[in-house]
């Protein structure tokens, strides 16, 4: 596969895992993460010149700020439910502003 055909294949993967942070689909940001890992080696290990990947540091770093903003999402909605003592039911509401109630289960 060529350096060009790399850079392409991980914008597109760069671009879903920020479309997957923004929709609040964790586990379909991370998904993708392996498979950026795999194609960076690749890129790494190629002889020809590659061409200009500062694109994609753009999108890297930019994911990079999501997946600490999705942290701390999670930690808080953590901190929460620690201070609720887990006995209270608190409303919370997804990326499509769904409500749904979060609470022990019985």
């Amino acid at each position: 596969m060529s350096a060009a055909r790399i850079v392409n294949k991980l914008d597109d993967l760069l671009n879903r895992q920020a479309a997957c942070l923004k929709a609040g689909d964790i586990a379909g940001a991370f998904a993708v993460g392996p498979a950026i890992e795999r194609l960076v080696d690749r890129l790494e290990a190629e002889r020809n010149p590659v061409p200009s990947v500062a694109g994609l540091k753009d999108l890297a770093a930019k994911n990079a700020g999501l997946i600490k903003a999705a942290q701390r999402g999670v930690a808080a909605a953590r901190e929460m439910i620690q201070a609720s003592g887990a006995q209270d039911s608190f409303q919370t509401y997804d990326a499509q502003g769904r409500a749904s109630r979060i609470g022990p289960q019985t």
